[in-house]
């Protein structure tokens, strides 16, 4: 069900969900969007769990660094309702991976709320988005590079509307698609052994 879009009153409300990992990137989104934060632009939301107490606290000191009122660090959130909440309350998710992740569930459950997402160029991420229609790609490696997205979207807020179009119209692959796709592969693979196991035994046969 799509969530109720966010008014968007000159600041953008954007939020991260997801495991508090460093390959994750997390730190990405804050270490590049204090200036914007900073100028009134930008709130970040960071929302999951981590069992990385170091990294945590590396998280919550950069959190620190942020004027008050414009970073938060939400700890995990739990079911599939709290997760509608989130997804209602913001303009984008960010997803800012520094592997090569396949297509994460986090992308689909917000494409299908109509909540675009700005996500890294690595991994099966950028297979979902497509860029200026559904959401942005960003390299979270090259420093500036998310700052200079998300402030392209701050600076033209009528294209958010737009994205959010696109997020809604977007054509998500169900888990059952998905897996039946995964078993006609399997089914295909298999089938080809088998032929080639009987050419060859053919061939050996006197």
């Amino acid at each position: 069900e799509p969530a109720v879009s966010m008014p968007f009153g000159g600041k953008l409300r954007v939020a991260f969900i997801g495991n508090m990992l460093r390959t994750k990137g997390p730190h990405v989104i804050l270490r590049e969007l204090e200036d914007l934060a900073r100028s009134g632009k930008v709130e970040v939301h960071l929302h999951g769990w981590s069992l990385d107490e170091a990294y945590l606290a590396e998280l919550q000191a950069a959190v620190d660094l942020y004027p008050a009122g414009t970073a938060w660090l939400h700890g995990p959130y739990r079911g599939e309702l709290e997760l509608q909440r989130i997804l209602a309350e913001v303009h984008l998710t960010i997803f800012p991976s520094l592997w090569e992740e396949n297509y994460p569930l986090v992308v689909r459950e917000a494409l299908i709320r109509g909540v675009p997402v700005v996500g890294s160029t690595y991994g099966g991420v950028r297979e979902a988005i497509k860029t200026g229609v559904n959401g942005l790609l960003f390299d979270p490696r090259q420093e500036g590079d998310l700052s200079r997205t998300i402030s392209q979207i701050v600076e033209r807020p009528e294209w958010l509307e737009e994205l959010r179009t696109g997020a809604r119209q977007t054509e998500i692959e169900t888990q059952d698609a998905h897996v039946g796709k995964l078993l006609d592969i399997y089914a295909s693979v298999a089938r080809s052994e088998r032929a080639e196991h009987d050419a060859a035994r053919d061939h050996d046969l006197p």
